[in-house]
């Protein structure tokens, strides 16, 4: 299964609030929604998680995040092109705010595996699945910055992390463009392939509209960082059992800075 999905009006992405890189951060939503979920989930409320966006390309809905003033990242499979842009705000029908990209570019050594039975991929390059936007001017909301250094200790089997994204929320392929969120377990990361599989079965999960959107933790301080770009979800399909599949941002970090020409850590 990818993450992103055809649309035929402006779809917009949704966020979650983190700790400012400046100034007061805004308050991060209760833990605690009702039905808590992306796939059949409930929407967030005005202005929770908005650093979270859509980042739609010509017919393509993916998500993404706001990881420095004027960076978003996002996943590779989602493509880049002229039409790309980065869309803030709750409702993909009405962006609030909507941003043409300076550029946007997808990391060449991303290669997707194709299902040799049939259309469609049965699995991605995870660990390579990240792409970014650099946007012209700085945007004024709090960031959610990568989770990095001695900070990845969080990174545990169990631990409970926020998946934020604009997916479908229905099956087999309806009701994206809602913002939408859900508190999961983390099934555990490998450093080595730069992967995270995050929700376990039966726990709610990424659908098609999703890809590229956040992963998050909070930390003890109560600030929020991002560690994880959602790529691939179960090949039968939103709400099936199977991997979860998230690349980690951390792995992305050194070429994001060195192709955007920006330190975003």
């Amino acid at each position: 299964m990818r993450g992103s999905t055809t649309i035929t009006a402006l779809l917009v992405t949704l966020g979650i609030s983190a700790p400012a890189m400046a100034g007061t951060p805004l308050q991060a939503p209760e833990l605690e929604p009702t039905n808590p979920a992306i796939y059949q989930g409930t929407p967030a409320a005005t202005c929770a998680w908005p650093t979270t966006v859509a980042v739609t390309t010509g017919g393509g809905l993916c998500s993404g995040t706001l990881i420095h003033p004027r960076v978003v990242s996002y996943a590779a499979h989602c493509g880049a092109s002229g039409q790309t842009r980065v869309n803030f705000g709750e409702s993909s029908w009405g962006p609030a705010l909507q941003i043409n990209p300076d550029f946007c570019m997808t990391n060449p050594e991303y290669q997707p595996v194709q299902n040799p039975d049939g259309p469609g991929l049965i699995e991605a390059d995870q660990g390579d699945d990240y792409a970014f936007c650099v946007l012209p001017n700085p945007v004024e909301i709090p960031v959610a910055p990568p989770l990095m250094g001695c900070e990845k200790e969080k990174l545990v089997w169990g631990e409970q992390v926020a998946i934020i994204g604009f997916g479908n929320n229905q099956a087999p392929d309806s009701g994206s463009g809602t913002k939408r969120w859900a508190v999961v377990s983390l099934e555990g990361i490998n450093e080595e392939k730069n992967i995270a599989e995050v929700s376990f079965n039966g726990e709610p999960a990424i659908c098609s509209g999703d890809s590229g959107g956040p992963a998050m933790i909070q930390l003890e301080d109560g600030g929020w960082r991002t560690f994880g770009i959602t790529s691939t979800g179960p090949v039968d399909g939103c709400g099936a059992p199977g991997a979860k599949t998230f690349s980690l941002l951390t792995g992305a970090i050194p070429w994001i800075e060195a192709n955007s020409g920006i330190d975003v850590t």
